[in-house]
């Protein structure tokens, strides 16, 4: 094992390995070079890599997440080509975290890995988070039972709008959007103890403005010149016939009127136009979000789970 910085890693590598462990959602190059290429300054992020025979086998990491930071706490990560190198780079990564003062550690996986599972709690790590993903075969989708929904909706005089439609009505639309997401997110089930940091403006633009960013798949409800909800999807760039719901959330004055159905309904009718087969998103298996994407005919498939140990 050796410390690499973000310049030096081989990111053609690292995705082909995190994609061999998880083929059914693969990760580009571009996306993930991006998400390194805007971390906040000052956070703790370490990357490793695993070398045998002069070959990368295996990659890790111990990061700061600005979204919940909170002095202690960190993330651990790995992706390995060997499930048997996955025991030694577990324990290197979470000495390496308890060597830097980390008190808090968490490390996320699917319950579809149980070596996995039984590695992280053979270590004293419990989970505090259940997240059920679950995914819409977007052509068998049929839109008709839900015509009525969304003419509620729009009696109502609730406009959806897409991101790139946003501009020309309301010149403050990002700082806008920005207020909103931070509402949503704040209702939203967090692992346990871990509270919201909101990142700064200019922080959330450079997250959201990287190449899986889609704007005309962005809806946002508007309700009197507010911005009352909003579900956005994003590029799977890896894999173009998929896409990704990032978000779905309505201000809670505006909760129990139909909206958030309505917003995915106009994501799901984004997605058949511009040909795409499968949307996938996760959510808290006790979040009302969960339920409404059962209603409307996603399945659910293996959890994410985070695990947390306290020091």
């Amino acid at each position: 094992m050796r410390t690499v910085s973000d310049q030096e890693t081989d990111y053609d590598t690292l995705c082909a390995i995190r994609n061999q462990m998880f083929p059914d959602m693969l990760v580009s190059v571009a996306s993930t070079r991006y998400h390194d290429e805007v971390r906040p300054e000052g956070l703790l992020h370490q990357r490793f890599e695993a070398r045998r025979g002069g070959k990368i086998v295996a990659f890790a990491s111990v990061s700061e997440s600005d979204w919940c930071l909170e002095p202690g706490r960190v993330a651990v990560d790995w992706w390995a080509l060997h499930p048997e190198d996955e025991p030694a780079i577990c324990d290197y990564v979470l000495g390496w975290a308890r060597a830097q003062g980390a008190t808090i550690i968490t490390y996320a996986t699917r319950e579809d890995c149980p070596a996995r599972v039984a590695l992280i709690e053979a270590r004293g790590f419990s989970t505090c988070l259940r997240a059920p993903i679950s995914v819409l075969d977007v052509e068998a989708f049929v839109p008709e039972p839900w015509v009525l929904a969304m003419e509620r909706v729009r009696a109502r005089g609730v406009e959806i709008l897409t991101a790139d439609a946003l501009e020309s009505r309301f010149p403050d639309w990002q700082r806008r959007l920005w207020t909103l997401s931070g509402h949503v997110e704040e209702d939203m089930p967090r692992p346990e103890g871990a509270g919201l940091t909101w990142p700064p403006f200019e922080q959330w633009l450079r997250y959201i403005q990287g190449p899986q960013w889609c704007p005309e798949g962005c809806f946002v409800a508007v309700d009197g010149g507010e911005f009352v909800g909003l579900s956005a999807l994003e590029l799977r760039l890896a894999d173009p016939k998929k896409l990704h719901t990032t978000i779905t959330g309505v201000e809670r004055s505006h909760r129990r009127r139909g909206i958030c159905t309505a917003l995915k309904l106009h994501a799901i009718d984004f997605a058949a136009r511009r040909g795409a087969v499968e949307i996938d998103t996760d959510n808290e298996e006790n979040n009302p979000m969960y339920a409404i994407n059962m209603r409307l005919g996603f399945t659910p498939r293996p959890a994410y789970l985070i695990f947390i140990r306290r020091y």
